[in-house]
């Protein structure tokens, strides 16, 4: 009933947002990829009888025709140069609710940044000091700004430029995790239970176009099985588009990004709360 699916996903849209619109087409075509050869080569080589094997490639192939036919409908939309599609901004009233739940917060987002507003200058002037000592490290040769943020801005420039190629970005997380490993056993920062198997890999398609990285644990109380720390494949991106996420994500950034993600961060906490269900 793949095609009622997507047609019933269809007739649900409302003026849908551009951008989600954009995202949906983007994470549909990684599902086409999840359809694809590995599923039909697995297929094939299962030991399902003949009929069995027909059966899941008829329902395979209508699926895919199904996502097709959506993301059409969906390309047509973004084509209508005279589409109304709803503003991404919520606007105050809605955001003010989603602000309480997301946080789980009595704070209000007004209170938030006056407080955050207050924190700044006192920032800016601990960035100026660090920046201040790492001059001569990353900008030598260079006229110091006079301006305090301007030179905060050209050594983070700086630093942003050191960073993976895109072909090497799994490559370089999967170094990063096996560091932080190794750091973790050897200073004994908890009981790390080595038992457990974390893969680095290419972020399934379908997943893609939100952020870089994300961890992927086994289910609540399935005991055994493999965590997944996805980095997306920025190989893939258009180059502007790869430097951009690169010289954010660059090589330190990259490191707290494994550290919150992977070790021992949401990948672990997935292990370690399903050892405790």
């Amino acid at each position: 009933h793949s095609d009622e699916y997507y047609a019933a996903a269809l007739h649900t849209l409302s003026r849908p947002t551009k951008e989600y619109t954009a995202l949906a087409i983007q994470q549909n075509q990684g599902s086409l990829d999840v359809l694809g050869t590995g599923l039909s080569d697995s297929i094939k080589a299962s030991a399902l009888n003949q009929a069995e094997k027909d059966t899941l490639q008829q329902h395979i192939g209508l699926t895919t025709q199904a996502i097709k036919n959506y993301m059409n409908a969906l390309q047509k939309i973004m084509a209508d140069k005279n589409y109304a599609f709803r503003d991404f901004r919520i606007g105050k009233y809605l955001f003010r609710q989603k602000f309480k739940y997301d946080l789980v917060t009595d704070y209000s987002p007004e209170e938030i940044f006056a407080q955050a507003t207050t924190s700044k200058a006192y920032y800016h002037k601990e960035m100026f000091s660090i920046a201040t000592t790492l001059w001569s490290k990353y900008c030598a040769g260079l006229p110091k700004p006079t301006d305090s943020l301007l030179l905060i801005k050209t050594v983070i420039d700086k630093i942003a430029q050191q960073h993976a190629s895109p072909k090497n970005v799994v490559a370089t997380a999967t170094g990063l995790v096996k560091q932080l490993q190794q750091f973790i056993i050897s200073k004994k920062l908890f009981d790390y239970d080595t038992a457990y198997s974390l893969k680095v890999r290419i972020m399934p398609a379908f997943m893609g176009g939100v952020s870089l990285a994300n961890a992927e644990f086994t289910p609540p109380y399935l005991k055994s099985g493999t965590t997944y720390y996805n980095v997306a494949d920025i190989s893939t991106m258009p180059v502007a588009s790869a430097e951009s996420v690169l010289r954010e994500y660059n090589n330190y950034s990259l490191q707290f990004l494994s550290i919150h993600e992977a070790m021992p961060g949401h990948c672990m906490q997935g292990v370690y709360s399903n050892k405790q269900s």
